[in-house]
């Protein structure tokens, strides 16, 4: 199965979690990793599927292609959402020289999309070495003075000091809570007096509150 991005960043790339026999194997080991209660993230379908005690990720960082193609995917959000992003921060009020550091930044789109829009921000972009790698040549010329990126385990203490933002965009629901705690608190340590975190996500309505297809949809 491959998945062709539109656009500039288009690629087409193997990828074993579209609709597929492995797909569906995944969607059917979910019940079972319900069932299971588990607040570990090594305990979805995905890895009872794949025979793994890895979880999603560390299992595709096994494989620098397939992390570089689910970067790729993650990457090929709406403008929409991006102009969300940009609308409902702040950005220009930033002082010059701020750090913003966007963590799980993948294939540095959200980062990219902000660079354009305000010429002061300058931005950290973080994941795994095997993501970063493949970004690299996502970096426009242009704009490399103000776009850097790092390999970083966001699970281990945040190496930059006295960040202004902390961007984390659609990153924090993949985990469970006492890891996505783990995550804040390794950035709040590092942060200035003042600074902020920006996160970016998907809010769901209360259990009961919408109709059978809309919770169908939302979940």
């Amino acid at each position: 199965m491959f998945l062709t991005l539109a656009g500039p960043r288009a690629s087409t790339c193997p990828l074993p979690f579209l609709p597929s026999q492995k797909f569906l194997t995944i969607r059917s080991q979910t019940p079972d990793a319900i069932a299971l209660r588990s607040s570990e993230p090594n305990i979805p379908g995905y890895s009872l599927a794949n025979n793994t005690k890895l979880n999603t990720f560390e299992d595709l960082g096994q494989d620098p292609d397939r992390a570089r193609c689910f970067a790729g995917a993650m990457s090929s959000t709406s403008e929409t959402s991006l102009d969300a992003l940009a609308e409902h921060f702040d950005w220009p009020a930033l002082p010059p020289g701020a750090t913003v550091v966007d963590v799980g930044g993948a294939q540095v789109h959200a980062s990219l999309h902000l660079a354009k829009r305000f010429p002061t921000v300058t931005s950290a972009v973080q994941d795994i070495a095997e993501v970063i790698n493949g970004a690299q040549g996502n970096l426009p010329e242009a704009l490399k003075d103000r776009l850097r990126l790092e390999a970083h385990d966001m699970f281990t203490p945040q190496p930059l000091q006295d960040l202004d933002v902390d961007l984390l965009r659609y990153v924090l629901h993949d985990w469970p809570d006492k890891y996505f705690v783990r995550v804040i608190e390794n950035v709040v340590k590092d942060m200035k007096k003042g600074a902020r975190i920006v996160l970016q996500e998907h809010v769901l309505a209360e259990r009961g509150t919408l109709g059978m297809v809309e919770e169908m949809q939302e979940r």
